[in-house]
């Protein structure tokens, strides 16, 4: 694990950086989830709680994916600097991301982008905005020119999901 860790890590991220990577695997899927924790987070929660999983925000909304649904699906966590887009076409993960934002319309140019660059319609594809309240309600009004199916993920199915893993653990 350490070994891939690095070699990524020099491929992908800044040459000096010197973290603790964490993969969440999510099995139904075939999927592994990468990313990087600071060695001070690690140590800290493992003194405190044992046999701890430390999951990125958006490996429960990866999860949630019911595959063999008709056509593509796509799912956007937003937080207050920057928004996860998750998409999948023919039942394959076809990107996972994060994208900086100031402005709500950088949300719009880039989902719509990259749907572009990937080739998938945006017609075929259901496009869901996790969401704890109700707060995305203005996402979702932005994209819905863009998409003919525009729905919010309450994270309450998401926090079922979690609660499942954890017992499992």
């Amino acid at each position: 694990m350490q070994r891939k860790a690095k070699n990524l890590a020099s491929l992908l991220l800044d040459k000096t950086l010197s973290g603790n990577f964490i993969e969440n695997i999510i099995e139904d899927l075939s999927l592994v989830l990468f990313f990087p924790v600071s060695q001070e987070i690690s140590n800290v929660l493992n003194q405190f709680f044992k046999n701890v999983e430390i999951l990125h925000p958006i490996t429960n909304v990866i999860r949630s994916y019911n595959a063999g649904e008709k056509g593509n699906s796509s799912f956007i966590l937003l937080t207050k600097k920057c928004f996860y887009l998750v998409v999948f076409g023919n039942d394959k993960l076809k990107l996972a991301s994060s994208f900086q934002i100031q402005h709500p319309n950088d949300l719009v140019y880039n989902v719509v982008n990259t749907f572009q660059q990937l080739g998938l319609a945006r017609s075929d594809t259901s496009l869901f905005v996790v969401s704890a309240i109700d707060q995305n309600t203005e996402i979702e009004s932005l994209l819905k020119p863009y998409f003919n199916k525009v729905g919010i993920l309450k994270t309450e199915e998401l926090s079922a999901n979690f609660e499942n893993s954890l017992r499992s653990v």
